[in-house]
């Protein structure tokens, strides 16, 4: 193989949606310091997990970076396709995530992240809304990656909300309503979806659809409102009983499990409702919450783990194996 080949091979072992373990990694750090806070426990460890995160999302820019300035054309190309741009759009995410963990230590710096972040998802927003109108297939067929564009919505007032500064709380609000908009359209082809086609895989989909996108709404009406109610504690139950019933699913399937519906199809969803878990439990003080929430970021902490563990021996082993 060709040097050329060799190095266009990288962006196939280290796919964009890499910065998705990233999220997961802040989203874990975010829970568990809702839980030190409660429990009145010591999170200076928290600081080095942050650290790693900001690490490793520098290098993963960098690298990227890098690999655009070689190979152009193969970014080019990727961003014209009606479907590769989904998994472009977990970079602002991330960089939506990494701007909390400089609150409230670092104000201008948390608000120049959020910023940024908020201004790569409207980006994506108009270009997914173009193609929604323009690509008939996005409708045909359900799959975990379509639930990004609910998630660039709602994911804006969930990291922006607490932020002190009208306008920022006035581009939430805007962004909420686009991220119910957004929900509800995929809600109705989703349910329509299943009702043409008998496939397991399509039972799959749409509970992860359903229990991230319960999840990230509870989350992002229960910043809005400030307080627990009733619509609020719903949406909750919902997304972590759909959530358990993935898990038994999971659980049930007699062949073994691919790694990418490992990482996209139990991972993400879970680090979603962990923390809405946490901040569900926050809203209250009966130690049913907290014991619930406790058990779900424990096990969210070994899966994000055993994934973090699985990516980086994947990685390494598929550079070994074009080395060869």
């Amino acid at each position: 193989m060709s040097a050329d080949g060799n190095k266009k091979s990288l962006l196939n072992i280290v796919p964009v949606c890499t910065f998705g373990i990233i999220a997961s990694i802040n989203g874990l750090s975010f829970s568990w310091k809702l839980a030190c806070v409660r429990w009145h426990i010591p999170n200076s460890l928290l600081a080095y997990v942050d650290g790693f995160s900001l690490l490793l999302f520098l290098a993963l820019t960098l690298f990227f970076l890098y690999q655009f300035a070689q190979h152009p054309q193969v970014f080019r190309a990727a961003l014209k396709d009606p479907l590769s741009p989904h998994y472009f759009v977990i970079f602002p995410i991330t960089i939506l995530f990494l701007s909390t963990i400089f609150w409230p230590a670092y104000p201008a710096v948390t608000i120049v992240l959020w910023s940024l972040g908020t201004f790569l998802i409207a980006a994506f927003i108009w270009n997914i809304a173009i193609q929604w109108l323009c690509y008939r297939c996005i409708f045909e067929k359900m799959t975990p990656s379509y639930v990004l564009p609910i998630t660039v919505a709602l994911d804006v007032p969930i990291t922006g909300y607490y932020l002190p500064v009208i306008v920022i709380k006035a581009i939430c609000t805007v962004f909420l309503f686009i991220g119910l908009l957004f929900a509800l359209i995929l809600m109705i082809q989703l349910f329509l979806s299943l009702l043409k086609k008998d496939d397991k895989r399509d039972l799959r989909n749409a509970i992860i659809t359903f229990s991230a996108l319960s999840a990230l709404v509870f989350m992002a009406y229960d910043s809005y409102i400030h307080i627990d109610s009733r619509f609020s504690q719903a949406l909750f139950f919902l997304g972590a009983g759909l959530l358990l019933a993935l898990s038994l699913y999971t659980l049930n399937i007699k062949h073994k499990p691919s790694f990418s519906f490992s990482f996209w199809g139990l991972s993400s969803p879970l680090i979603i409702v962990t923390v809405s878990a946490l901040k569900f439990a926050n809203r209250g003080s009966d130690y049913g919450r907290w014991l619930m929430a406790m058990g779900l970021l424990s096990i969210g902490t070994l899966i994000i783990g055993v994934v973090l563990i699985r990516i980086t021996f994947n990685i390494f082993k598929r550079l070994n194996y074009k080395h060869v």
